[in-house]
């Protein structure tokens, strides 16, 4: 081989060396520069949540504060004869709003919906008798106490149901309760995940006004809700009382996470309506008798009751 023939060899053979190369060093580039995928449940939840304080920003910027509520509870919120939203919850959401400086906007949804149209950002604030638990307080924030409730069982009148001192008692009985409420779920953990009583005998409503009907009409033989509906009902016919005090709840104003300015303007005109008495008289307004003192400490729940 010749001299020449060598050389257009070598020459050849380093040309190859030399693109095999430029090809391996822009392989190793571009794996230094590309981001990496990444497994998205690692991202940290601020990295994509939206931002803290927008509600407030919008409710400034619009001067309309959305409540979410469910009308099927007086004394707490109802419709009137004339079709209006009336009752304690529908007046505090209102004066709130008033000390705000903004228009209330009320939105009318079934009480189980109401903690997820607050995660949906679809209201901005949630008040229908609702009470504070560890269970709601991981999906939602929630206002300081504005009232105290106590449980009440209803029977039809005439019925021969004995007075029920503890939860087991209510065992025998075809019991009407709302869904999603704390009385569902204490009823199904007291009674029913315990054995004492059937699945079938625990009638779980969208509407508790439809329970009392029933109750009423003797389809079923108890109701367990709050002691203020419960006396609603008493006032107008047909049931009595046969127990209560099982059950103390706190309720709160329901409130977005990552919303620590709305919330903060929520608990302060709280604290003016408690210092000024607008909250008391309120409250007597629509129970019918003086409200007994609030907790200044919002009390921890049993995880019983959520």
């Amino acid at each position: 081989m010749s001299n020449r023939d060598y050389n257009i060899i070598l020459g050849i053979l380093v040309t190859i060396a030399c693109i095999i190369a430029a090809v391996l060093f822009y392989i190793v580039y571009r794996a230094s520069v590309v981001d990496p995928i990444v497994d998205p449940t690692l991202v940290p939840a601020t990295a994509t949540a939206t931002a803290p304080d927008d509600a407030w920003l919008r409710i400034q910027s619009t001067g309309i504060l959305r409540a979410g509520t469910s009308a099927d509870y007086p004394p707490f919120a109802c419709r009137t004869a004339e079709f209006n939203l009336d009752g304690l919850d529908i007046a505090i959401i209102n004066e709130i709003g008033r000390r705000l400086g903004v228009t209330v906007e009320l939105d009318e949804m079934a009480f189980e919906g109401l903690c997820w149209a607050l995660q949906l950002e679809q209201v901005d604030v949630a008040i229908a008798a609702m009470s504070i638990t560890p269970e709601r307080a991981e999906a939602i924030n929630f206002s300081d106490i504005y009232f105290v409730s106590e449980d009440a069982a209803l029977a039809k009148e005439g019925s021969n149901i004995p007075q029920l001192l503890k939860v087991e008692e209510m065992a025998p009985f075809r019991i009407g309760v709302q869904r999603a409420t704390v009385y569902s779920n204490w009823l199904n953990q007291s009674l029913v995940d315990t054995g004492l009583m059937s699945p079938s005998q625990l009638i779980e409503y969208e509407d508790i006004s439809f329970a009392v009907r029933d109750l009423r009409e003797g389809r079923i033989d108890l109701v367990v809700l709050d002691l203020p509906p419960a006396q609603v009902a008493v006032n107008q016919g047909g049931v009595v009382v046969k127990g209560q005090g099982l059950n103390t709840q706190f309720f709160g104003i329901g409130i977005p996470k990552e919303e620590p300015t709305l919330l903060a303007r929520v608990n302060s005109a709280l604290a003016d309506m408690k210092a000024d008495g607008t909250l008391a008289t309120l409250t007597e307004k629509y129970m019918g008798v003086a409200p007994p003192p609030l907790p200044t400490v919002t009390p921890t729940p049993q995880s019983t009751q959520p």
